[in-house]
Order: C-alpha cells, then sequence, then structure tokens
C-alpha cells in the first residue's frame, strides 16, 4: 500500500508541530498495517502446515493458492522489515 503525505513534503508549508502530529500518524498507520500483514502471515503459516501434515484436509489448488499466498505475504512482511 502505497502513503502520500503532505507532511512529508518540505517544500509544503506547515507548522512544525503539525508536521510532526501528521508525520507519527503516518507511521501509525504504517505500523498498523504491518502488524496486519504480520497477522496474516501468521494465519497463513498455520494453514500451510496442516496442509503439508495433513494433506487430505483440502485439494491440490487449495494447497497451491495457500503457498502462493503463504510467499506473497512473506514478502510483503520480509520488505516491510528490512526497509523500516
Amino acid at each position: 500500500m502505497l502513503y502520500m503525505s503532505q507532511a512529508e513534503d518540505s517544500r509544503v508549508s506547515i507548522d512544525s508541530g503539525r508536521r510532526k502530529q501528521s508525520l507519527q500518524s503516518f507511521i501509525d498507520l504504517i505500523n498498523l498495517e504491518m502488524d496486519r500483514e504480520q497477522k496474516s502471515l501468521d494465519g497463513v503459516q498455520k494453514l500451510v502446515e496442516v496442509y503439508r501434515d495433513k494433506p487430505t484436509f483440502a485439494d491440490v489448488d487449495t494447497r497451491e493458492e495457500v503457498n502462493q499466498r503463504h510467499a506473497n505475504v512473506s514478502l510483503l512482511v520480509y520488505c516491510c522489515l528490512h526497509v523500516a
């Protein structure tokens, strides 16, 4: 998700207290999104483990879909943690 904030642009005239408050809100929003994605990753990892341990719980397409979701969410969380 891409967020835009006028407070990031030093060319925009804004009170420094308001700029700090806006940037902190922006950081809080990003942290919330990262927490959400981490929870999603945790859930998908559990599904992957269940399907690996008991492959009869899901068909091949479902297992493949879960593995793809796991790869996507893992990459997103990894990138967020290493960029921050």
